[in-house]
């Protein structure tokens, strides 16, 4: 991912200082206010109460690097999307244009939404290498990042969900139609991902296309719902439902 993250941390920490103390002054009497005390209207008025500012509660969570934090907070959404908008222009290559025998490199990113308690849905870079002739597709997206729900102080926080999902086989066949093609690509049974308080595992294969003129562009998803079940996804030991999508374009 970029590295252009650091002034938003900052930020934060600025917002969640000023959330902490905030009303600081403002609860206590106003200012030139005796209340007939008898002069007492300064040396014992504590602004409201400022005593020591509890410390947040430890994060159950992996942490994200600075740059990692930052770069999804800003940068991520529209990346994201620029890739996704256009992976798919040009509509599905024709199985006969396909640029046979060679192999494509692609990158973009990939989507997985876990349906647990706490729900993810979290994103990572992808690479892979498909092979025009077979459809074989070798690849991963690692250090998956997202919002997480933190029981601890009942907040949206960014964790890092460190693993690798793998890509290895996959097949490219003419689509039914007998013009464009029908791509697949195997997500390996070793893809684990952990958060720090649960751990995740994807398997089985996502299904879709490659787009564009000179198959510029794939993408390919898969469910766990019971009226396709492309994928198997476990979040700590338990399967769950949940989907899987990649978004790529020609390097």
């Amino acid at each position: 991912m970029k590295k252009h993250w650091l002034h938003w941390l900052g930020t934060l920490v600025v917002m969640l200082a000023l959330a902490a103390c905030g009303g600081g002054g403002g609860t206590g009497p106003s200012s030139g206010t005796n209340g007939g005390t008898g002069g007492n209207n300064g040396d014992d008025d504590d602004g409201g109460g400022g005593g020591p500012i509890e410390p947040l509660p430890e994060s159950p969570f992996n942490q994200p690097s600075e740059d990692q934090a930052l770069f999804y907070a800003l940068d991520f959404r529209p990346e994201f999307n620029a890739v996704r908008d256009n992976s798919e222009f040009g509509g599905v290559t024709p199985y006969a244009n396909l640029p046979r025998p060679t192999i494509v490199t692609f990158s973009g990113w990939m989507e997985l939404a876990f349906e647990t308690t706490p729900n993810a849905s979290i994103h990572s870079e992808a690479f892979l290498d498909v092979n025009m002739e077979t459809g074989e597709t070798m690849g991963s997206a690692s250090d998956f990042i997202g919002w997480a729900f933190n029981p601890n102080t009942q907040r949206d926080e960014v964790a890092l969900y460190e693993g690798d999902v793998l890509f290895s086989g996959g097949s490219l066949e003419t689509s039914t139609d007998g013009t464009g093609n029908s791509f697949a690509m195997q997500i390996d049974t070793a893809s684990e991902l952990n958060n720090g308080l649960q751990e995740f595992t994807v398997s089985g294969q996502i299904k879709g296309a490659i787009y564009g003129a000179n198959a510029d562009g794939i993408f390919a998803y898969g469910t766990s719902s019971p009226q396709r079940s492309d994928i198997a996804l476990t979040a700590n030991n338990v399967v769950v439902n949940g989907t899987a999508g990649l978004w790529a374009l020609k390097d």
